[in-house]
């Protein structure tokens, strides 16, 4: 649940941690209205994730209403290579380190590590394709735009 701000959460929360709490504490030396607010946007709720990480997501959300379709559609599946690649990287490397541990789990697929090395390989192409192919597209006008002799299409 909530896995975008909670991703969002743990990127700023390791990497800039000791300057919001500085932000924060400024804030409530000062004292006021806004400490108040500043305090319950950065404070983590029932959920785990703080309020501003969920209103930056909602913002971000509400923009991308205005790009094209296809456009969404390509930048989610891109976003969704690098998570593949490294799935897939898991898969194997848990395999290779900690190989005892499979004797533990319910389900298990047989064949060790050159079978796991094989699942990952169709998985991998595609993902590494697709965001070639998404890439080269970007950077290639499509026929009649205003990138192809000055005329736009009608």
């Amino acid at each position: 649940a909530l896995t975008a701000e909670r991703s969002l959460a743990f990127l700023v929360a390791s990497h800039f941690t000791g300057e919001m709490n500085a932000v924060v504490e400024r804030r409530r030396r000062s004292g006021g209205r806004a400490d108040a607010l500043l305090v319950w946007l950065l404070a983590a709720s029932e959920t785990g994730v703080a309020p501003v990480y969920i209103l930056f997501n909602a913002a971000v959300a509400a923009s991308l209403v205005w790009a094209p379709y296809t456009r969404l559609v390509e930048f989610s599946m891109l976003l969704s290579v690098p998570s593949i690649l490294l799935f897939m990287w898991s898969f194997v490397a848990l395999r290779m380190k900690q190989p005892e541990s499979l004797r533990a789990r319910p389900f298990r697929i047989p064949g060790g590590l050159p079978t796991a090395v094989l699942i990952t390989v169709v998985p991998i192409a595609i993902s590494i394709s697709y965001a070639v192919i998404v890439a080269a597209e970007s950077f290639v006008p499509e026929p009649g735009s205003a990138g192809e002799g000055g005329h736009s299409a009608r």
